[in-house]
């Protein structure tokens, strides 16, 4: 060692520099320790942020056109008028149904009750070409409802066969 340089140690106020690490931690922890505790599980503020995320047309399982689609036939005055918004890919009936696939990992009852319960009708089965669908009449909250199934991972329009996607 140099002469003339003192090394000294520091210590703190507490005597303990592991003591020193254990206080800064529990006052950093204090404020989070805090708000965890600020409300009961039974409070209003704590079900809103509990509660299941709502239902919208927006989910990525949910193909662009169908959502489209249904948005209109949601807002439509009447379920009669709602079948006007029919395209050649997309069916609607004069209920306010429109009728769609619904892309599964695998068939089952369970699966097929589930989509029933959501709201689906005319309920179909298909395993073409290892494809696993449903395919079923709904109404665009169903579709919504459908869509947050675990099972299901894709809610799309039947690819009907017609001459512009027919290959010869």
């Amino acid at each position: 060692m140099p002469s003339g340089v003192r090394y000294s140690r520091v210590v703190t106020s507490f005597g303990n520099p592991m003591r020193t690490h254990l206080v800064v931690f529990a006052l950093l922890a204090l404020p989070l320790v805090l708000m965890g505790c600020s409300s009961t599980p039974d409070s209003p503020s704590n079900a809103n942020t509990l509660a299941a995320p709502p239902v919208t047309l927006m989910a990525p399982k949910i193909s662009p056109e169908l959502a489209a689609v249904a948005r209109k036939v949601r807002d439509a005055p009447s379920a009669a008028g709602a079948a006007t918004f029919s395209t050649a890919a997309i069916r609607v009936n004069e209920q306010g149904r429109i009728q769609v696939h619904i892309y599964v990992r695998h068939l089952s009852s369970r699966t097929r009750h589930a989509i029933a319960a959501a709201g689906a009708t005319d309920i179909s089965t298909s395993r073409l070409l290892g494809l696993y669908q449903y395919r079923a009449w709904v109404t665009p909250s169903a579709i919504a409802k459908i869509a947050t199934l675990s099972g299901v991972y894709k809610v799309a329009p039947p690819l009907y066969e017609t001459a512009s996607n027919v290959r010869y």
